[in-house]
């Protein structure tokens, strides 16, 4: 699972944000998503390396499925336009 959302990153033209990384504060009930964004879903296939640019978001809860953490995502403003892929 990831979202699509085009971004030009430096000129180049990317859309493919997966999950690399997921941190729970079970103290403050939040989790932060460390996405990164690849040229497409070829290029991360490619390499999990060829990650163009990392973005941080922080959502309310903890103990959450990807599938919760996806859908959370796509309800920030920065990702409202995202669609599953």
């Amino acid at each position: 699972m990831a979202l699509k959302l085009l971004q030009v990153f430096k000129g180049i033209p990317a859309n493919y944000w997966k999950i690399v990384n997921i941190s729970e504060n079970i103290i403050l009930n939040k989790t932060t998503i460390d996405l990164g964004l690849y040229i497409n879903n070829g290029a991360r296939k490619a390499s999990e390396l060829n990650i163009l640019e990392h973005k941080l978001v922080e959502i309310h809860g903890i103990d959450l499925t990807r599938a919760q953490i996806y859908k959370a995502i796509k309800a920030l403003p920065y990702f409202a336009n995202a669609v599953d892929c």
